[in-house]
């Protein structure tokens, strides 16, 4: 995932659709005779000629299964406002939402907008969400390895406020928040 990232002369936009598919890809790993982890292109590259001359002629080969990745999209939702950011106190960063089944990363960020601050109509996305086939990209993208060793993409989503608003339990305000460090 961390490949995908580091730039292929793909927009953020072209990238956060390929890494939708990745969890649905690797679900269907097991089900298939090879596996090539493609993390060093030259002997990925061997090996698939490997396999294909093995297929050709009817003399599959065995290789080492690699231990099929485990992957997840979550969406972060930094919400700013006048001097200061907005962080939930459980992991002292912004606050972090799964996608439900078949919801897509930026409807979690509005569904954790308003699970935090209810209907709030004094701010703005910062990418404003235009009508297309259903897919906003985010702000930014950013990996992460979560406790249990499952590699996440990370959706960054930004909302900015006019003002401060009173928040829930659970949350407060970080102020100074370096704005580039954030989005």
């Amino acid at each position: 995932m961390r490949r995908l990232l580091s730039g292929r002369g793909e927009s953020i936009s072209e990238t956060s659709r390929r890494l939708l598919r990745a969890p649905q890809e690797f679900a269907y790993a097991p089900a298939c005779r090879y596996s090539i982890l493609n993390d060093h292109a030259e002997t990925a590259g061997e090996l698939l000629v490997r396999i294909i001359q093995g297929e050709i002629a009817h003399q599959p080969i065995t290789i080492e299964r690699a231990s099929s990745p485990q992957m997840c999209i979550l969406s972060q939702l930094h919400v700013h406002a006048p001097g200061g950011e907005l962080i939930d106190e459980a992991i002292s960063e912004a606050p972090l939402f799964a996608p439900l089944a078949d919801e897509l990363p930026y409807r979690a960020a509005q569904r954790g907008l308003t699970e935090i601050l209810g209907h709030v109509d004094t701010g703005y996305w910062e990418n404003q969400f235009e009508p297309d086939d259903g897919f906003q990209p985010p702000n930014s993208l950013s990996t992460r390895i979560l406790p249990d060793g499952t590699e996440a993409a990370v959706y960054h989503y930004r909302f900015n406020l006019e003002n401060k608003l009173a928040l829930p339990e659970g949350y407060r305000w970080r102020n100074g928040a370096p704005q580039e460090a954030t989005a």
